[in-house]
């Protein structure tokens, strides 16, 4: 399986376990190629009804953008292709394993 086809695989899968939900904007995130597992790890984000503000009848400012998104990571075993997990991903948690990432290597 090479990364197109993972991220192909994690979008139509998250679009069909999502579809009576209406979801839009779905798009790509990141990828991960995991060898010690040999699976891909797919972040795909999309954003759901509820994520728009509500339009009224003569908008007198336009809505603002939506910048509620939902973040699910799909993992996709490598050598039969087949999706063994769908999980939240919590970007509040990796953005700050980020931050003390980049703090602790800053003088290196």
């Amino acid at each position: 399986m090479n990364v197109k086809e993972a991220v192909k695989t994690a979008m139509e899968h998250v679009a069909d376990v999502y579809s009576e939900e209406g979801i839009s904007h779905i798009g790509l995130e990141e990828v991960e190629y995991d060898e010690i597992n040999s699976q891909w790890n797919v972040t795909v984000g999309f954003a759901r009804k509820w994520d728009f503000p509500s339009q009224t009848i003569i908008p007198v400012f336009p809505p603002p953008r939506p910048n509620n998104r939902t973040y699910k990571v799909v993992i996709i075993r490598d050598r039969d292709k087949k999706v063994t997990a769908m999980k939240i991903r919590d970007l509040a948690s990796s953005h700050s394993r980020a931050q003390s990432s980049s703090k602790s290597n800053q003088y290196l």
